[in-house]
């Protein structure tokens, strides 16, 4: 019951955008793991809340005017929060995994592929590698019907590949 309550009082909370009490609620629940097969329904609420830790982390990074690209300073506020919202959407596309719930999948790809586009529209395809193959390998385990999301992982993916050759092939300047 307890469990329940904080999922629903997050949820009510994100959806009046209070960020500290959405974030509060995040942080008190999504340290509980549940039996994917005993307790099916507490975690969908989980991947539901890495959800919102998500976009409680990208508002974060909004207001202080922080776009959600890689720093390499990975314990500054901003690599902090990224950090944050690529651990908290794939940890709900992985939780979907275990539930072979598609919706789930599917819905932390399509969210994490939205809040990329301003990098992939520079052309950072490198950036973000390990996300775009760990999205794709998602997509394809689950056998998801969404063709088009599939393709657009695709090729940023094999984009992403071919640039992180490319710059590992570029001479160095010793």
């Amino acid at each position: 019951v307890q469990f329940r309550l904080w999922v629903d009082l997050t949820k009510q909370a994100w959806s009046s955008k209070l960020v500290d009490l959405a974030e509060n609620g995040c942080d008190t629940v999504l340290p509980t793991s549940w039996d994917v097969v005993k307790a099916r329904e507490r975690v969908v609420w989980t991947a539901q809340l890495y959800f919102i830790q998500g976009e409680v982390a990208v508002a974060r990074l909004r207001d202080a005017g922080l776009e959600l690209a890689k720093t390499d300073d990975a314990e500054s506020a901003q690599g902090e929060l990224v950090t944050t919202v690529n651990e908290s959407f794939l940890a709900a596309v992985k939780l979907g995994l275990d539930l072979k719930d598609a919706w789930i999948v599917v819905n932390g790809v399509t969210y994490l592929w939205n809040y990329y586009l301003p990098i992939l529209r520079e052309k950072r395809f490198a950036e973000l590698l390990p996300e775009l193959q760990e999205c794709f390998d998602a997509l394809k385990e689950i056998n998801a019907d969404e063709a088009v999301l599939m393709c657009h992982i695709a090729d940023t993916l094999a984009k992403a590949l071919e640039h992180t050759f490319l710059i590992a092939k570029q001479p160095t300047d010793e």
